[in-house]
């Protein structure tokens, strides 16, 4: 099974046509940019934000690049439950929860706009008239894999509407690194030039080692794990390159770990070090070649919507090479 003839492999296990709204990243972050429009019930409090809290109840690392990337300009935390000594003046809330019941149960809105900071509620469009607060409410789409895409760009407009971000045209420049992305990965394009179909492949009936060299790429690292066993149904773990250096390296030079496993390496592009190197020379005497996914625009926010849609169209090429049908997961 290849691949390269993935018609019929794609039409006989993807009867959901999962695929066919993959591929549709681009155009998930352009509506979430144009056509889901914020409801403001009530006035802000605060017209600047020193602290940025995300309380994001739904399993999707939207959120999680933010700390790093904002890092000196404002405090980020990002949590799944509310810690109400936080909620000072200057503090924005960003609330991502799409289920009415454990929206009630938690009480968390009430908590949150009768103290000084702001709060905006991420939800679905049911939830609408259910609750008061200022927000964004739309409709989940039926593949979970498409709520990032979705989540980013309202997130990125809720940075930008709060002037959190100062960047105008950074929406645009996502969905353009997307589109171009969208070019290199989906099923069209032949499997010399695509990259996710080869990656599938070498990682087809092996156990996926991934490590990821910056902070920024954690989350990238943590959804490729968690695609690759939901979606293909594969054993994945990850870790910190660092760490893998310090406590890891004796196991690869042990007969522990043979081509059975494959490392996959998370960088950035411009970044490279020599250890690096140093770690392939290892691998190399066990007869191992590493998976390099490498940040390529040098733009955070681009690099990483694109390795995120990298990931999932992987792990999406995976499940056809597994005869997994990704509704299933």
């Amino acid at each position: 099974m290849h691949l390269s003839n993935d018609i019929d492999l794609f039409k006989n296990i993807d009867s959901d046509n999962v695929y066919d709204q993959i591929i549709h990243y681009p155009q998930c972050v352009m509506i979430a940019k144009d056509e889901f429009k914020f409801q403001q019930r009530k006035p802000f409090k605060n017209s600047e934000y020193r602290t940025l809290i995300f309380i994001n109840k739904n399993k999707c690392n939207t959120t999680r690049i933010f700390r790093e990337v904002l890092k000196g300009k404002i405090e980020v935390i990002n949590t799944d439950k509310l810690n109400a000594r936080c909620l000072k003046r200057d503090t924005l809330v960003v609330y991502i929860d799409f289920d009415k019941e454990r929206i009630i149960k938690d009480n968390y809105l009430d908590t949150m706009e009768e103290s000084k900071s702001d709060v905006i509620l991420i939800s679905t469009e049911l939830n609408k008239l259910e609750f008061e607060s200022n927000g964004f409410f739309f409709t989940s789409p039926n593949i979970p894999v498409l709520l990032f895409p979705y989540l980013y760009g309202l997130v990125l407009k809720t940075l930008l509407m709060t002037n959190i971000l100062e960047d105008e045209k950074i929406i645009d420049k996502v969905i353009g690194g997307l589109v171009i992305k969208a070019g290199a990965i989906t099923r069209n394009q032949e499997y010399e030039m695509n990259m996710a179909k080869q990656y599938a492949h070498s990682i087809h009936g092996r156990i996926p080692l991934i490590y990821y060299k910056e902070k920024l790429f954690r989350p990238v690292a943590g959804r490729l794990k968690n695609q690759i066993n939901k979606l293909s149904k594969y054993p994945a773990f990850y870790s910190s390159y660092e760490n893998m250096l310090e406590y890891e390296q004796g196991v690869w030079r042990s007969e522990l770990l043979n081509e059975n496993y494959i490392p996959i390496i998370i960088d950035n592009l411009s970044l490279t070090t020599p250890v690096h190197d140093e770690f392939k020379e290892l691998l190399g005497q066990k007869g191992i070649q590493s998976l390099n996914i490498f940040a390529e625009t040098g733009n955070p926010f681009v690099d990483f919507a694109n390795l995120v849609y990298f990931v999932d169209m992987l792990a999406f090429y995976l499940a056809m090479l597994g005869q997994n049908n990704p509704i299933d997961s």
